[in-house]
């Protein structure tokens, strides 16, 4: 069944931000409740008539790479509850250089969500983790989500971990030990003391309800959780070939400008904009240019020999 599925989704273009998220997961039951709530699902399962195996699923994936499939439009979301499969999943992806995403802890410690009658549940955990990284501008929260209220309709209170979740799905950024870092045109910078994370926070709070202790508590809980902390191996997972400037990251195989995504972790960026057609002229400007266009064409010269 999810083998058609899958082939079904590779043969259609997705037409709208949900239809682009299809959700990896090793458990049947989950997989169904996930389609029945509206999003697209495939369940890798050993030894299942009609579901692809890790290994099954990698070998379909690398046979239709570059077959004329809308294989590269689709985000694929790694949210199986083994680690084994989700880093599995998570390298072969990139090796393909596909869009993924982890999503490993939505379903965490909520095997609840397997019944059918949690769908609404589904729905929202799900519709917000999309959003995190298909958001727009104008995007604007109820603040009323994140607050307690009392009987006669009286705030009394913050929903600390309300806030902590919607920071999470809708503000990137992540914490290297101690020090938090989130991400502005094209790269990750240091928030020095989480300056930036606390206004973020302040943000979601009513003022007569904003108060120092208030908002450093719910930081703390933000930079505590597991799925915001990353290692220096984690850092700058974008293809070694490409340059970071402010325009783009520029594909020196290729030759050609590719649009930022958050989920390259850069903390290294060139604080210049480049249009690689106009290289050829910028080669007029003066003999530092063109020692600098030199350099780089060299560079592309030695990736095309070891390619």
């Amino acid at each position: 069944m999810n083998k058609n599925f899958l082939e079904h989704y590779m043969k259609t273009k997705p037409e709208t931000d949900e239809q682009k998220y299809i959700f990896l997961v090793d458990n049947q039951d989950l997989a169904f409740s996930l389609i029945g709530a509206g999003f697209l699902t495939v369940a890798l399962l050993p030894a299942e008539d009609g579901y692809h195996s890790l290994e099954s699923f990698a070998a379909y994936m690398e046979e239709i790479a570059y077959a004329g499939t809308y294989q590269m439009d689709y985000c694929y979301v790694t949210a199986c509850y083994g680690k084994k499969y989700n880093d599995f999943l998570e390298q072969m992806l990139h090796k393909n250089f596909l869009t993924v995403r982890q999503g490993w802890y939505l379903f965490k410690e909520k095997k609840y969500l397997q019944k059918l009658e949690h769908m609404q549940e589904i729905k929202s955990l799900l519709g917000d983790y999309i959003k995190r990284f298909e958001r727009r501008p104008d995007d604007t929260p109820d603040l009323n989500r994140f607050h307690r209220f009392n009987e006669q309709g009286k705030r009394i209170g913050v929903f600390d971990m309300e806030i902590v979740d919607h920071l999470i799905q809708t503000v990137p950024f992540f914490m290297l030990g101690s020090t938090p870092y989130i991400y502005e045109q094209g790269c990750y910078h240091e928030d020095r003391n989480g300056i930036r994370l606390k206004s973020q926070i302040q943000r979601l709070i009513f003022r007569d309800c904003i108060k120092a202790t208030t908002i450093q508590g719910i930081y703390n809980l933000l930079i505590s959780q597991p799925q915001v902390q990353k290692r220096f191996s984690d850092l700058n997972n974008q293809p070694s070939y490409w340059v970071n400037f402010q325009n783009g990251y520029f594909d020196v195989m290729e030759w050609k400008m590719i649009e930022h995504d958050t989920k390259y972790l850069m903390i290294n960026q060139i604080p210049f904009s480049f249009y690689p057609e106009q290289a050829e002229s910028a080669l007029e400007g003066g003999a530092h240019i063109c020692k600098y266009w030199c350099g780089i064409k060299k560079v592309d010269s030695l990736f095309s020999r070891i390619s």
